[in-house]
Protein backbone atom coordinates (compact mmCIF):
# COMPACT_ATOMS: atom_id res chain seq x y z
CA UNK A 1 0.00 0.00 0.00
CA UNK A 2 2.81 2.65 0.39
CA UNK A 3 3.61 2.26 -3.10
CA UNK A 4 0.47 4.25 -3.50
CA UNK A 5 1.47 6.68 -1.89
CA UNK A 6 4.70 7.00 -3.76
CA UNK A 7 3.22 6.73 -6.54
CA UNK A 8 0.42 9.73 -5.68
CA UNK A 9 3.48 11.75 -4.26
CA UNK A 10 5.54 11.41 -7.70
CA UNK A 11 2.49 12.06 -9.99
CA UNK A 12 2.03 15.61 -8.93
CA UNK A 13 5.51 16.33 -9.75
CA UNK A 14 5.60 14.73 -13.46
CA UNK A 15 2.76 16.38 -14.87
CA UNK A 16 3.61 18.92 -17.54
CA UNK A 17 4.47 22.08 -16.07
CA UNK A 18 1.25 24.10 -16.98
CA UNK A 19 -0.69 21.16 -15.47
CA UNK A 20 -0.50 21.49 -12.03
CA UNK A 21 -3.54 19.32 -10.21
CA UNK A 22 -5.46 19.09 -13.30
CA UNK A 23 -5.70 23.15 -14.04
CA UNK A 24 -4.03 24.74 -16.03
CA UNK A 25 -1.87 27.36 -14.91
CA UNK A 26 1.11 29.62 -15.39
CA UNK A 27 4.66 26.87 -15.68
CA UNK A 28 6.44 29.26 -13.15
CA UNK A 29 3.13 28.35 -10.21
CA UNK A 30 5.20 24.71 -9.78
CA UNK A 31 8.50 26.33 -8.35
CA UNK A 32 7.27 29.02 -6.61
CA UNK A 33 6.53 29.32 -3.33
CA UNK A 34 2.87 29.10 -3.05
CA UNK A 35 3.28 26.20 -5.67
CA UNK A 36 5.53 24.49 -3.50
CA UNK A 37 3.48 25.43 -0.33
CA UNK A 38 0.29 23.52 -2.03
CA UNK A 39 2.62 20.17 -3.00
CA UNK A 40 4.06 19.69 0.23
CA UNK A 41 1.09 19.91 1.91
CA UNK A 42 -0.51 17.77 -0.81
CA UNK A 43 2.79 14.74 0.00
CA UNK A 44 1.69 15.17 4.14
CA UNK A 45 -1.01 14.49 3.85
CA UNK A 46 -1.11 11.27 1.37
CA UNK A 47 1.86 9.85 3.87
CA UNK A 48 -0.23 11.09 6.89
CA UNK A 49 -3.22 8.88 5.46
CA UNK A 50 -1.02 6.21 4.66
CA UNK A 51 0.53 5.31 7.73
CA UNK A 52 -2.80 5.28 9.60
CA UNK A 53 -4.22 2.74 6.77
CA UNK A 54 -1.38 0.88 7.12
CA UNK A 55 -1.54 1.13 11.21
CA UNK A 56 -4.87 -0.32 10.43
CA UNK A 57 -3.63 -3.18 7.51
CA UNK A 58 -0.41 -4.69 9.13
CA UNK A 59 -2.68 -5.72 12.41
CA UNK A 60 -5.37 -7.05 10.55
CA UNK A 61 -2.92 -9.09 8.03
CA UNK A 62 -0.42 -11.05 10.81
CA UNK A 63 -1.67 -9.71 14.07
CA UNK A 64 -3.72 -12.88 14.27
CA UNK A 65 -7.30 -11.55 14.19
CA UNK A 66 -10.30 -13.88 13.36
CA UNK A 67 -10.93 -13.84 9.63
CA UNK A 68 -13.64 -11.29 10.07
CA UNK A 69 -11.41 -8.77 12.24
CA UNK A 70 -8.55 -8.95 10.16
CA UNK A 71 -10.30 -8.37 6.54
CA UNK A 72 -12.51 -5.49 8.33
CA UNK A 73 -9.42 -4.14 9.43
CA UNK A 74 -7.69 -4.43 5.56
CA UNK A 75 -10.72 -2.77 3.99
CA UNK A 76 -10.26 -0.13 6.37
CA UNK A 77 -6.93 0.31 6.10
CA UNK A 78 -7.75 0.81 2.31
CA UNK A 79 -10.49 2.75 2.83
CA UNK A 80 -8.20 5.18 4.62
CA UNK A 81 -5.63 5.81 2.61
CA UNK A 82 -7.30 6.11 -0.78
CA UNK A 83 -10.18 8.37 0.96
CA UNK A 84 -6.66 10.81 2.26
CA UNK A 85 -5.44 10.65 -1.23
CA UNK A 86 -8.42 11.73 -2.85
CA UNK A 87 -8.92 14.39 0.32
CA UNK A 88 -5.48 16.07 -0.51
CA UNK A 89 -5.77 16.18 -4.45
CA UNK A 90 -9.05 17.51 -4.03
CA UNK A 91 -7.84 20.30 -1.43
CA UNK A 92 -4.31 20.80 -3.54
CA UNK A 93 -7.21 21.60 -6.63
CA UNK A 94 -9.02 23.89 -4.36
CA UNK A 95 -5.82 25.53 -3.73
CA UNK A 96 -4.56 26.11 -7.76
CA UNK A 97 -8.07 26.88 -8.91
CA UNK A 98 -7.47 30.61 -7.89
CA UNK A 99 -4.39 30.42 -10.29
CA UNK A 100 -5.94 29.17 -13.28
CA UNK A 101 -4.97 30.76 -16.77
CA UNK A 102 -6.75 30.36 -20.19
CA UNK A 103 -4.71 28.31 -22.37
CA UNK A 104 -3.58 29.20 -25.40
CA UNK A 105 -6.48 29.05 -28.12
CA UNK A 106 -3.22 27.98 -30.36
CA UNK A 107 -3.22 24.82 -32.72
CA UNK A 108 -0.26 23.27 -34.19
CA UNK A 109 -0.93 20.70 -37.30
CA UNK A 110 1.46 18.89 -39.56
CA UNK A 111 -0.32 18.27 -42.60
CA UNK A 112 0.62 14.64 -43.84
CA UNK A 113 -0.71 10.82 -42.47
CA UNK A 114 -0.03 9.30 -39.46
CA UNK A 115 2.13 6.70 -39.96
CA UNK A 116 0.39 3.56 -40.85
CA UNK A 117 3.81 1.28 -39.69
CA UNK A 118 2.89 -0.92 -36.32
CA UNK A 119 4.32 -0.39 -33.43
CA UNK A 120 8.02 -2.10 -33.21
CA UNK A 121 7.58 -3.04 -37.37
CA UNK A 122 5.36 -6.20 -38.56
CA UNK A 123 7.90 -8.77 -37.55
CA UNK A 124 8.25 -6.93 -34.06
CA UNK A 125 4.12 -7.46 -33.63
CA UNK A 126 4.27 -10.76 -34.58
CA UNK A 127 6.58 -11.48 -33.00
CA UNK A 128 4.94 -12.65 -29.45
CA UNK A 129 3.00 -14.41 -31.52
CA UNK A 130 6.12 -16.91 -33.57
CA UNK A 131 7.11 -17.35 -30.11
CA UNK A 132 3.61 -19.07 -29.04
CA UNK A 133 3.60 -21.01 -32.57
CA UNK A 134 7.04 -22.15 -31.63
CA UNK A 135 5.66 -23.50 -27.96
CA UNK A 136 2.88 -25.13 -29.45
CA UNK A 137 4.80 -27.02 -32.06
CA UNK A 138 7.23 -27.69 -29.37
CA UNK A 139 4.37 -29.19 -26.89
CA UNK A 140 3.03 -31.35 -29.89
CA UNK A 141 6.32 -32.68 -30.43
CA UNK A 142 6.99 -33.70 -26.66
CA UNK A 143 3.85 -34.00 -25.62
CA UNK A 144 4.77 -37.74 -24.14
CA UNK A 145 7.12 -36.01 -21.92
CA UNK A 146 5.07 -33.78 -20.58
CA UNK A 147 4.28 -34.94 -16.87
CA UNK A 148 1.01 -36.13 -15.90
CA UNK A 149 0.41 -32.99 -13.51
CA UNK A 150 2.38 -29.98 -13.71
CA UNK A 151 2.46 -26.30 -11.72
CA UNK A 152 0.75 -23.58 -13.36
CA UNK A 153 0.73 -20.92 -10.69
CA UNK A 154 3.74 -20.10 -8.10
CA UNK A 155 4.10 -18.35 -5.00
CA UNK A 156 6.08 -15.54 -3.90
CA UNK A 157 8.88 -17.85 -2.79
CA UNK A 158 9.23 -19.75 -6.26
CA UNK A 159 7.66 -23.05 -4.98
CA UNK A 160 4.51 -24.59 -7.30
CA UNK A 161 1.22 -23.61 -5.46
CA UNK A 162 -1.30 -24.85 -8.52
CA UNK A 163 -1.52 -27.70 -10.83
CA UNK A 164 -3.18 -28.80 -13.59
CA UNK A 165 -3.41 -32.11 -15.34
CA UNK A 166 -2.22 -33.46 -18.70
CA UNK A 167 -4.90 -33.03 -21.13
CA UNK A 168 -5.27 -30.87 -24.29
CA UNK A 169 -7.14 -28.30 -22.80
CA UNK A 170 -4.35 -27.38 -19.63
CA UNK A 171 -1.66 -27.67 -21.87
CA UNK A 172 -2.72 -25.61 -25.06
CA UNK A 173 -5.31 -23.65 -22.80
CA UNK A 174 -1.98 -21.22 -21.71
CA UNK A 175 -1.02 -20.73 -25.26
CA UNK A 176 -4.54 -19.65 -26.08
CA UNK A 177 -4.96 -17.03 -23.13
CA UNK A 178 -1.16 -15.61 -24.06
CA UNK A 179 -2.55 -15.65 -28.04
CA UNK A 180 -5.70 -13.42 -25.86
CA UNK A 181 -3.45 -11.31 -23.94
CA UNK A 182 -0.72 -10.32 -26.88
CA UNK A 183 -3.82 -9.78 -29.22
CA UNK A 184 -5.66 -7.30 -27.15
CA UNK A 185 -1.71 -5.32 -26.13
CA UNK A 186 -1.46 -5.38 -30.28
CA UNK A 187 -4.35 -3.94 -30.80
CA UNK A 188 -4.80 -1.38 -28.04
CA UNK A 189 -0.78 -0.09 -28.94
CA UNK A 190 -1.81 0.18 -32.29
CA UNK A 191 -4.66 1.78 -31.92
CA UNK A 192 -2.97 4.14 -29.54
CA UNK A 193 -0.22 4.96 -31.81
CA UNK A 194 -2.90 6.37 -34.37
CA UNK A 195 -5.39 8.19 -32.03
CA UNK A 196 -3.24 9.59 -29.12
CA UNK A 197 -3.84 12.98 -29.12
CA UNK A 198 -0.91 15.47 -29.96
CA UNK A 199 0.14 18.43 -27.98
CA UNK A 200 2.97 19.36 -30.28
CA UNK A 201 3.56 18.63 -33.35
CA UNK A 202 7.16 20.44 -34.29
CA UNK A 203 10.23 21.73 -32.77
CA UNK A 204 11.69 20.65 -29.46
CA UNK A 205 8.68 19.61 -27.34
CA UNK A 206 7.07 17.89 -30.24
CA UNK A 207 10.33 15.35 -30.95
CA UNK A 208 10.65 14.99 -26.94
CA UNK A 209 6.61 14.06 -26.77
CA UNK A 210 6.88 11.81 -30.30
CA UNK A 211 9.96 10.04 -28.31
CA UNK A 212 7.84 9.76 -24.99
CA UNK A 213 5.38 7.93 -27.03
CA UNK A 214 7.41 5.45 -28.82
CA UNK A 215 9.74 4.78 -25.70
CA UNK A 216 5.95 3.82 -24.25
CA UNK A 217 4.43 1.54 -26.46
CA UNK A 218 7.80 -0.14 -27.35
CA UNK A 219 7.97 -0.77 -23.29
CA UNK A 220 4.39 -2.31 -23.27
CA UNK A 221 5.99 -4.37 -26.30
CA UNK A 222 8.46 -6.00 -25.07
CA UNK A 223 6.16 -6.70 -21.94
CA UNK A 224 4.10 -8.49 -24.48
CA UNK A 225 7.02 -10.52 -25.55
CA UNK A 226 7.71 -11.64 -21.72
CA UNK A 227 3.49 -12.26 -21.37
CA UNK A 228 3.81 -14.51 -24.72
CA UNK A 229 6.97 -16.78 -23.24
CA UNK A 230 5.30 -16.88 -19.87
CA UNK A 231 2.02 -18.60 -21.34
CA UNK A 232 3.84 -19.94 -24.36
CA UNK A 233 6.40 -22.48 -22.19
CA UNK A 234 4.26 -22.79 -19.17
CA UNK A 235 4.28 -26.76 -19.65
CA UNK A 236 7.03 -27.36 -21.18
CA UNK A 237 9.70 -25.13 -18.61
CA UNK A 238 7.80 -25.33 -15.67
CA UNK A 239 11.39 -24.46 -13.54
CA UNK A 240 11.69 -21.69 -15.40
CA UNK A 241 8.56 -20.31 -14.95
CA UNK A 242 9.68 -17.96 -11.85
CA UNK A 243 12.48 -16.71 -13.99
CA UNK A 244 10.03 -15.41 -16.32
CA UNK A 245 7.99 -14.30 -13.96
CA UNK A 246 10.83 -12.52 -12.22
CA UNK A 247 11.45 -11.03 -15.76
CA UNK A 248 8.13 -9.51 -16.74
CA UNK A 249 7.74 -7.94 -13.08
CA UNK A 250 11.23 -6.13 -13.87
CA UNK A 251 10.00 -5.04 -17.03
CA UNK A 252 6.63 -3.93 -15.66
CA UNK A 253 9.18 -1.66 -13.16
CA UNK A 254 10.98 -0.40 -15.74
CA UNK A 255 8.01 1.04 -17.53
CA UNK A 256 7.30 2.97 -14.74
CA UNK A 257 10.90 3.99 -13.85
CA UNK A 258 11.17 5.29 -18.02
CA UNK A 259 7.70 7.14 -17.22
CA UNK A 260 9.20 8.71 -13.96
CA UNK A 261 12.42 9.64 -15.81
CA UNK A 262 10.52 10.96 -19.07
CA UNK A 263 7.29 13.08 -17.13
CA UNK A 264 3.86 13.29 -18.77
CA UNK A 265 5.02 14.26 -22.39
CA UNK A 266 8.18 13.31 -22.25
CA UNK A 267 8.84 16.88 -20.88
CA UNK A 268 11.42 15.76 -18.85
CA UNK A 269 13.22 13.86 -21.43
CA UNK A 270 16.45 15.26 -22.15
CA UNK A 271 16.19 18.43 -25.16
CA UNK A 272 15.80 21.82 -25.35
CA UNK A 273 14.04 23.40 -22.39
CA UNK A 274 10.33 24.41 -22.62
CA UNK A 275 9.39 25.06 -19.26
CA UNK A 276 8.70 28.94 -19.35
CA UNK A 277 6.05 30.44 -21.75
CA UNK A 278 7.03 33.72 -23.51
CA UNK A 279 5.12 36.75 -21.44
CA UNK A 280 3.04 37.57 -24.71
CA UNK A 281 1.79 33.89 -24.83
CA UNK A 282 -0.73 31.80 -22.71
CA UNK A 283 0.00 28.50 -22.03
CA UNK A 284 -0.48 25.60 -23.82
CA UNK A 285 -1.54 23.00 -21.67
CA UNK A 286 -2.82 19.85 -22.91
CA UNK A 287 -5.19 20.81 -25.74
CA UNK A 288 -8.31 20.37 -24.44
CA UNK A 289 -10.54 23.39 -21.97
CA UNK A 290 -10.51 22.39 -18.11
CA UNK A 291 -14.16 22.83 -17.84
CA UNK A 292 -14.43 19.77 -19.86
CA UNK A 293 -12.10 17.64 -17.03
CA UNK A 294 -14.38 16.35 -14.50
CA UNK A 295 -12.81 16.55 -11.05
CA UNK A 296 -9.56 16.59 -13.32
CA UNK A 297 -9.56 13.37 -13.52
CA UNK A 298 -12.20 12.30 -16.28
CA UNK A 299 -12.65 13.98 -19.46
CA UNK A 300 -15.83 14.06 -21.39
CA UNK A 301 -16.31 16.52 -24.47
CA UNK A 302 -18.75 15.55 -27.52
CA UNK A 303 -17.39 18.20 -29.38
CA UNK A 304 -13.62 16.72 -30.06
CA UNK A 305 -13.15 13.92 -31.97
CA UNK A 306 -10.13 12.33 -30.30
CA UNK A 307 -10.55 8.98 -28.70
CA UNK A 308 -7.03 9.62 -26.32
CA UNK A 309 -5.87 12.48 -24.58
CA UNK A 310 -3.41 12.83 -21.89
CA UNK A 311 -3.95 12.60 -18.58
CA UNK A 312 -3.65 15.05 -16.32
CA UNK A 313 -2.99 13.84 -13.20
CA UNK A 314 -0.76 10.69 -13.92
CA UNK A 315 1.51 9.34 -16.29
CA UNK A 316 0.02 7.90 -19.86
CA UNK A 317 -3.31 8.47 -21.83
CA UNK A 318 -7.11 8.31 -20.55
CA UNK A 319 -10.00 8.41 -22.97
CA UNK A 320 -12.86 11.05 -23.96
CA UNK A 321 -16.06 9.85 -22.44
CA UNK A 322 -17.94 11.86 -24.63
CA UNK A 323 -16.60 10.19 -27.77
CA UNK A 324 -18.82 7.12 -28.70
CA UNK A 325 -15.75 5.51 -30.13
CA UNK A 326 -13.87 5.64 -25.96
CA UNK A 327 -16.95 3.60 -25.07
CA UNK A 328 -16.28 0.72 -27.75
CA UNK A 329 -12.25 0.59 -26.36
CA UNK A 330 -13.78 0.45 -23.02
CA UNK A 331 -15.96 -2.16 -23.40
CA UNK A 332 -13.32 -3.80 -25.02
CA UNK A 333 -10.94 -3.41 -22.27
CA UNK A 334 -13.83 -4.84 -19.72
CA UNK A 335 -14.74 -7.50 -21.71
CA UNK A 336 -11.07 -8.34 -22.08
CA UNK A 337 -10.21 -8.10 -18.48
CA UNK A 338 -13.41 -9.91 -17.25
CA UNK A 339 -12.21 -13.32 -19.95
CA UNK A 340 -9.05 -13.75 -19.00
CA UNK A 341 -9.98 -15.30 -15.40
CA UNK A 342 -13.13 -16.75 -16.53
CA UNK A 343 -10.94 -18.48 -19.05
CA UNK A 344 -7.75 -19.19 -16.97
CA UNK A 345 -10.59 -21.07 -14.71
CA UNK A 346 -11.92 -23.07 -17.84
CA UNK A 347 -8.61 -24.15 -19.60
CA UNK A 348 -6.04 -24.77 -16.63
CA UNK A 349 -7.50 -27.41 -14.39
Amino acid sequence: MPVFAVVAVLTARLTRPDIFFSITVDPSLRQSERGRAILGLFNRTVIIFSVVGMALTLPGAFAGFGLAIGVALMVAGAVVEFGGMIIAYTNARNQVRPYQVEPSREREVVIKPRSGQPVGGGLGQAGPFLLLGLAAFCLWWRWDSIPQRFPIHWDLYGKPDGWAGKNWRSVFGSLFLGALMCLFFSLLLNGMARGVRRIHSSGPDGEKESRFLRTMLLSVLALEYCLAAMFGFMALLPRLMIILIVGTLLISFAIVVVAVRCGQGGWRMRGQASATVPADRAPAGDRTPDECWKWGLFYYNPEDPAVWVEKRFGIGWTVNFGNARAWFVMGGILLFAVAVPVLSILLLK
